[in-house]
């Protein structure tokens, strides 16, 4: 039975942010992940974790009303958004119209290091501060 007298919270990090030009693919994760963490694949079988330095970066893990934790546990199929608008905790200070990078352990920042190889995932469309969410086109 449908229920339409709850309201759900809008803004969360990992939530879609429009409804038109994106692309969702779902995985099976090997280990337990955060909504709005850039996610790599991990091995031959397909199945995807955190980025790492040593891996392309796949998508943004999708928020999901239905995980009650907060996160994907292991061997749970993920939802991952390979283009589109995202909500993601900031890494950085940011400024909208920067450039945003792949990070080596699920963020995505401002600026890239020797580390990250310079790898551009997309463009930020909000102002945020450190911690804060912030709108990200993810464009790889």
């Amino acid at each position: 039975m449908a229920a339409y007298d709850r309201i759900f919270e809008t803004n969360q990090i990992g939530q879609i942010m429009d409804c038109s030009l994106r692309r969702i693919d779902s995985y099976t994760t090997s280990a337990d992940l955060e909504f709005g963490k850039l996610v790599s694949f991990t091995d031959v079988e397909g199945r995807i974790t955190t980025r790492t330095a040593e891996t392309l970066p796949l998508g943004v893990t999708v928020y999901d009303r239905t995980k009650i934790e907060g996160e994907y546990k292991a061997n749970s199929v993920v939802n991952v958004l390979t283009f589109g608008r995202i909500m993601i905790e900031a890494f950085d200070d940011i400024v909208q119209g920067q450039l945003a990078y792949a990070g080596v352990a699920g963020e995505i920042r401002t600026a890239p290091n020797a580390v990250d190889d310079d790898f551009p995932v997309g463009v930020f469309l909000s102002n945020a501060l450190t911690g804060e969410k912030v709108l990200l086109e993810f464009r790889v």
